[in-house]
């Protein structure tokens, strides 16, 4: 589809606000955990890492690098842009 485009941004030039909602991907010691959806509480400036709050209440807060964290965008539906 030529209306798709990709960007790409490095993730040192990110700042995740408190709220951001955020995606977990490639963690290697809670692996389970990627593809888990939530958003930033706080930024633990002694770890290096931002706290993540779980939309699945049963999963416990996460302490994740930036690398782990992608940005959930709330994009419009293809099939409703006509």
């Amino acid at each position: 589809d030529d209306d798709c485009q990709t960007f790409s941004v490095p993730s040192v030039e990110i700042s995740f606000s408190l709220g951001t909602p955020v995606k977990l991907h490639g963690l290697k010691k809670a692996a389970h955990l990627n593809g888990e959806i939530g958003d930033v509480r706080e930024y633990c400036t002694l770890s290096d890492r931002c706290v993540v709050h779980l939309e699945d209440k049963d999963l416990k807060p996460v302490k994740a690098k930036h690398d782990n964290l992608r940005i959930v965008f709330d994009l419009p539906d293809p099939k409703n842009l006509d």
